[in-house]
């Protein structure tokens, strides 16, 4: 299982996920995203659509 690669929510680039961090239900960019600047990003996407929830 350690060799289970999934896209990044951001790129779509495959890499291997925090396996602890995913065990831990941490709030980590390592389980969604490939790389530091990717999981800014999707941080970034998220408090934007909370900031404007459609209607």
């Amino acid at each position: 299982m350690a060799d289970k690669k999934i896209p990044c929510k951001v790129c779509g680039k495959l890499f291997r996920p925090c396996l602890s961090c995913q065990a831990q239900q941490m709030r980590s960019w390592r389980t969604f995203a490939c790389s530091p600047q990717c999981g800014q990003e999707y941080f970034r996407r998220e408090m934007e659509q909370k900031s404007n929830p459609k209607p």
